[in-house]
């Protein structure tokens, strides 16, 4: 599996998220934009470096493959946690998503 903590986003600009549906084990979650700028008390803005530590962790999920919602309970819609070295970043046409196994997540917020 690709890790895209390490920087790597697979493209697949051909498709939008809602076309896509992960195979059994997996899930796609919409992850939360984490800020890249930080605005001092003095209105200074520093734009803060990105690292596999502040990777996104956490995230809505669009799409869910029938084990992984078995196993786990999450479902569409969940906002879910997972560890923030593991997924696949894919590039829809829509924008950036994650791609996880099951196993990778942490816990999830019922709706």
């Amino acid at each position: 599996m690709n890790n895209g903590a390490q920087g790597y986003v697979q493209e697949t600009e051909e498709l939008y998220s809602y076309e896509f549906q992960p195979l059994s084990e997996f899930l796609l979650v919409k992850p939360k934009v984490l800020e890249s700028e930080v605005k001092t008390d003095f209105g200074l803005i520093v734009e803060q470096k990105r690292s596999v530590v502040d990777r996104p962790c956490s995230g809505d999920v669009l799409a869910i493959g029938k084990k992984a919602s078995e196993e786990t309970g999450v479902q569409v819609g969940h906002y879910a946690i997972w560890v923030s070295t593991k997924g696949i970043d894919l590039k829809f046409k829509d924008g950036i998503f994650v791609l996880l196994d099951y196993q990778s997540l942490i816990g999830y917020k019922k709706v």
